[in-house]
């Protein structure tokens, strides 16, 4: 699948991963400096097998950390669904994306929507920079 326009507006990548705390704080301060209301779940999910050689040995599988959630401000009102990007190198994180709930074209969104994706894009890159 090719980037689109609006792949790109709403999706953040880090220059690192982050850790829990880092993501949580990083919300803290979304969520201050838009003025907004954030509501996330988190969840930790580890994989993990038992197999015999010669005996029963427990092997450890991955370590998953998903954070999902809303952005909300009141003027106008928009409410924008998130997630962060997971890594596959353990419990981190590695960028933020926007539900685009199956929308391709950026007109199909309206202003406010692509304001928030943009406000909170300049957030980000500047707390992480």
């Amino acid at each position: 699948m090719t980037e689109t326009e609006v792949m790109r507006r709403a999706t953040i990548k880090f220059s690192r991963p982050l850790k829990l705390e880092e993501a949580q704080s990083l919300l803290g301060q979304l969520a201050m400096q838009l003025g907004a209301s954030v509501n996330y779940t988190v969840t930790r999910t580890q994989h993990n097998h038992i197999v015999l050689k010669p005996q029963y040995e427990e092997v450890p599988g991955g370590d998953y950390l998903d954070i999902t959630g809303s952005i909300v401000v009141s003027k106008p009102v928009v409410l924008s669904p998130f997630r962060f990007l997971r890594s596959e190198e353990g419990p981190y994180v590695v960028g933020f994306e926007f539900d685009m709930a199956g929308r391709d074209e950026l007109r199909e969104y309206d202003s406010a929507t692509i304001s928030l994706w943009d406000n909170t894009r300049k957030v980000i890159e500047g707390i992480l920079s």
